[in-house]
This record gives structure tokens, C-alpha cells and sequence, in this order.
């Protein structure tokens, strides 16, 4: 019975690539590696997918902890480190990430994975594989949904997570490459152009 719940999951997984450019998650444990494969897609990592992140992460029945997202996403060439945080130092960060989350807030129970994709001080957009759409959240909202449990992804080498990773993140938090940050707009402009509705932004498959 526990190596059917311990076995690798990533053989069975459908890789639910929306037009959105979110991966619906395709089992009831796979949210952590779809919301990573969704975050990597949003790095202009070609080769990734639910399944490949699943895979590196080895994702069973009982799901995927934040170790084992930080150790797929180091595949890939990235880096991770899993953080304690309020709203406020999301904000400072300034960088996406996977959030700890429940997906039954009103028991605090059911551990799920989302991507924080944007935010400012009145809202956050998150990427949700259970349903395979981006959400907006305020901030009371968000707090009886997050379990306070973020990992922030940057390029490997890029900085040293292996000491203050906190503290390293607040000293780099304006994206020097142009590489994604928690900005709204610029989310939303980089996100029309990928589903190829810049003439009418209204009709998006958010």
C-alpha cells in the first residue's frame, strides 16, 4: 500500500496546456507541478510541461512538497528556496513564485499549490491548475487562503539562496534582465500577447 501512494505519477499525467498558457493540473496531486510548469512556461522554458516537471520532482499520490519543487525546478536551470512571508514581503520581493495554499480555506485543510503571478498593495493574481484560470484575489481573500508558504524562482546563479535567501531577494528585487516580476501591467501585457489577443484584450482566455 505505501509504495502505491510513494510511486512516480508523472507516466499517467495528460499535460492540460491551456490557452492561457496554464497547465490544468491532470491528477488530484499534481497541482505543485503544474503551477511549476505553468511558472516556467511564463521563463520561456520550452521543453516543460506537468508531466516533465512531475517527473523531475517525483511526484507520487500525496502529492509534492516545496523541496521537491525547488529540486525539479534546479532541472531546468533554476533556483527556489521556500520562505515564511506576509503580504507586504511578497510585495518586496517582487518576484513569482509558487504559494502553499489550502484548497478548502474555510476548513484550512486540502494543501494546494497555485502560482503568484502578480500583485500590488489591493490585489493578487494567481494561476490556479485545479481549474486552469487566472484569479484575483484581495488581500483578505488571500489570507484565508494562503498557509503563508511562498517559493520565489530565479535563474540558477543568479543569487545566493543558501544562506539569507530573504535577503538576497529584497537587494534584487528590480529585474535587471527583464525578466518577470510581480508587476501588474507588465503581466498583463506580457500574458495578451502570448494568447495572441492584443486587438481585443477583452476576449482573452484568462
Amino acid at each position: 500500500m505505501e509504495s502505491y501512494f510513494l510511486s512516480p505519477i508523472y507516466g499517467s499525467l495528460r499535460n492540460d496546456l491551456r490557452p492561457n498558457g496554464i497547465y490544468r493540473q491532470t491528477s488530484n496531486s499534481s497541482c505543485a507541478a503544474a503551477a511549476l510548469a505553468t511558472l516556467l512556461r511564463d521563463w520561456q522554458v520550452p521543453q516543460v510541461s506537468e508531466s516533465s516537471v512531475a517527473k523531475y520532482a517525483q511526484t507520487s499520490r500525496l502529492g509534492t512538497t516545496m523541496p521537491q519543487v525547488i529540486a525539479a525546478a534546479q532541472k531546468f536551470g533554476f533556483d527556489g528556496v521556500e520562505l515564511k512571508l506576509t503580504w507586504e514581503q511578497l510585495l518586496q520581493i517582487n518576484r513569482p513564485g509558487l504559494l502553499a495554499v489550502w484548497g478548502d480555506p474555510k476548513r484550512r485543510r486540502d494543501p494546494h499549490a497555485m502560482v503568484l503571478m502578480a500583485m500590488d498593495r489591493t490585489r493578487a493574481i494567481v494561476a490556479d491548475p485545479a481549474v486552469g484560470r487566472f484569479l484575483t484575489y484581495g488581500p483578505a481573500q488571500f489570507d484565508r487562503l494562503w498557509r503563508r508558504e511562498f517559493v520565489p524562482i530565479v535563474r540558477q546563479g543568479e543569487l545566493d539562496l543558501s544562506g539569507n535567501g530573504l535577503k538576497a531577494l529584497y537587494a534584487s528585487s528590480q529585474s535587471k534582465r527583464g525578466e518577470p516580476t510581480l508587476e501588474i501591467e507588465a503581466f498583463n501585457d506580457r500574458q495578451v500577447r502570448r494568447m495572441g489577443c492584443e486587438r481585443s484584450p477583452d476576449r482573452c482566455p484568462w
